[in-house]
């Protein structure tokens, strides 16, 4: 079908609690929250009446309050879940993902201001301190340097514009502190 949910869950995550806690995942620099990606819902609520929350594509509308958007990171306090219609959007053809290490914490987080700032088109980006990489190399074999990461995921239509954001974000790496070149995976869904 070459469709995904944007959200990117982590594993073990249900729909449910993703609506409840108002997820973010992996993808919410350039995807958007589950906020974002909730179209419908039907909630019990308390007494036991059913409320669905009608939503369409429109982006704005003066059909009053927006029941759906209340409802999504309540935590459950307003009802319980049971239906929820997503968006979904198109698989990206094109994707290169890869980490870069860095002297601090700062340093990492400046180059994700600088990347932001720029415009660079990236899908995801994550942030590991020295305590995290050192747990990640531990558990799965890794052998990371032991120093703060930022972990990137690039995407689109185009292989040529992926892998240049790619060489552009490498490059404001750099200029941030970055403490080796960004080590690319062979393949994406290695890192998934």
């Amino acid at each position: 079908m070459g469709l995904m949910f944007a959200v990117d869950p982590g594993p073990g995550a249900t729909i449910g609690g993703m609506v409840a806690t108002g997820c973010s995942g992996t993808n919410a620099v350039s995807q958007g929250t589950m906020k974002d990606n909730v179209l419908r819902l039907a909630v019990v609520l308390s007494d036991g009446r059913v409320v669905r929350t009608t939503g369409g594509r429109a982006r704005k509308s003066s059909a009053g309050l927006d029941l759906k958007s209340l409802i999504v990171g309540s935590e459950g306090t307003l009802g319980v879940v049971t239906q929820a219609t997503l968006r979904l959007k198109a698989r990206p053809a094109a994707e290169v993902v890869g980490t870069v290490p860095f002297r601090s914490v700062e340093d990492a987080a400046r180059c994700v201001v600088r990347l932001l700032r720029e415009g660079v088109d990236v899908r995801c980006v994550e942030l590991l301190d020295d305590t995290m990489v050192s747990c990640l190399n531990e558990q799965s074999g890794c052998e990371l340097p032991l120093a703060p990461h930022l972990f990137f995921r690039f995407a689109g239509a185009s292989a040529g514009k992926v892998s240049a954001d790619a060489d552009r974000s490498e490059r404001l790496a750099a200029i941030s502190g970055a403490l080796a070149p960004m080590q690319r995976a062979a393949d994406p869904e290695s890192i998934s």
